[in-house]
């Protein structure tokens, strides 16, 4: 068994917001209705270029797939976050009581993620008949 820990990206809000900046460039990264968006190859360059530009403004990545890992942590936040302001105004709440999101970066993600990363409502099996 290998007990090599691998590194993680510990970044701040200010570093996240950085990398965001940089990131939306990349539409092919997370824009599924970009033509590049399935396309392997043109996908993996612009992961690699991704992660040079970002160690050319100081961000220290040694890899694309450490750098896949922490897109995938900072999408996992900002869905979390969004899908508690969702569940908060679909309560009927009033305006003062919608959800306010604790991300300082929460709206820059917001900004260009919101129409890709639609959640999926849940559904019960419980209630279909056989």
């Amino acid at each position: 068994m290998n007990n090599k820990q691998e590194p993680t990206l510990k970044w701040s809000s200010n570093d996240i917001s950085r990398f965001l900046l940089v990131y939306r460039k990349y539409e092919s990264l997370w824009d599924t209705a970009n033509e590049n968006f399935m396309r392997k190859n043109a996908r993996q360059n612009n992961m690699t270029n991704l992660r040079m530009e970002l160690n050319d403004i100081g961000f220290q990545i040694s890899n694309d797939e450490l750098l896949k890992k922490k897109i995938k942590n900072i999408k996992d936040a900002y869905r979390h976050e969004a899908n508690k302001v969702k569940k908060s105004m679909k309560s009927g709440a009033g305006a003062e009581d919608i959800y306010k999101p604790k991300l300082n970066w929460f709206h820059e993600a917001d900004a260009f993620l919101r129409n890709v990363m639609t959640g999926r409502e849940s559904s019960s099996n419980l209630n279909r008949i056989a």
